[in-house]
């Protein structure tokens, strides 16, 4: 692992569309979106940021734009490398993967300390971002990869799982064992994780009641909703609604 030096950190939000100029930027950035959606340009290539999402982004020239479709919060270190860490633009720790609730946590109290002394969290941060490859987990079916990406962008939605299966170009059986397979779960119970991860979020930070939450992620009722959201999370969706 390169030698690392911790330059900054910290926890951004705002309400509104904001667009960073095209700049030349020379440290690596390790970047976890909270909440919103937006779109970045590194070096020619482009790609898209939603809520949940976390990843390592290379220096280079970058031109950022965050849209005001929701409220907009992400925590982020920035650091400097003495040589590229990553080949490409940007590099995707996503859900599936298993250190990614620690990277979280590293990231979170990088910023709660405001500093890293001596840089032991944030060279533990780089090392679960940059697993060796004999520790990697193994990329998962191309077709169920469709299916996670679509749930994950869009966690208000509550699709069928022959609407999944359609997307994915599998029957509803096929799609069953690839999620057994790859996630050792039901496309049912990954989806009502999602949702309810989704659910969390919108309490936590945006403050939303419990029933305007159940509203837009089309439950029947409130019932309905706390039950799922308690069977899931261990807790009701009260105790985690801003105070």
């Amino acid at each position: 692992m390169a030698a690392l030096h911790y330059l900054a950190s910290g926890q951004i939000q705002f309400h509104h569309e904001l667009t960073f100029p095209p700049r030349r930027i020379t440290q690596h950035r390790l970047l976890y979106l909270e909440s919103g959606q937006g779109e970045f340009r590194i070096s020619a290539a482009d790609f898209h940021v939603g809520a949940g999402w976390l990843g390592l982004l290379a220096p280079g020239m970058r031109t950022s734009r965050y849209f005001d479709f929701e409220p907009v919060s992400y925590v982020f270190v920035e650091f400097s490398s003495p040589k590229p860490l990553i080949d490409d633009s940007f590099l995707e720790c996503r859900r599936t993967e298993p250190q990614r609730s620690a990277l979280i946590g590293l990231l979170e109290s990088i910023e709660h300390q405001r500093g890293d002394h001596g840089g032991v969290l944030l060279s533990a941060a780089v090392q679960l971002m940059l697993p060796e490859k004999s520790q990697q987990a193994p990329a998962i079916d191309p077709r169920l990869q469709a299916v996670v990406d679509r749930v994950q962008r869009q966690p208000a939605g509550n699709p069928s799982v022959s609407q999944l299966a359609e997307l994915a170009g599998v029957s509803e059986p096929h799609l069953r064992r690839l999620f057994r397979q790859h996630l050792h779960t039901t496309p049912k119970q990954f989806l009502l994780r999602e949702r309810m991860e989704f659910a969390q979020r919108l309490l936590r930070l945006e403050g939303l009641r419990v029933g305007a939450v159940a509203e837009l992620l089309q439950f029947e009722s409130v019932y309905q909703f706390s039950a799922q959201y308690r069977h899931v999370l261990g807790r009701p969706p009260s105790a985690d609604r801003l105070p």
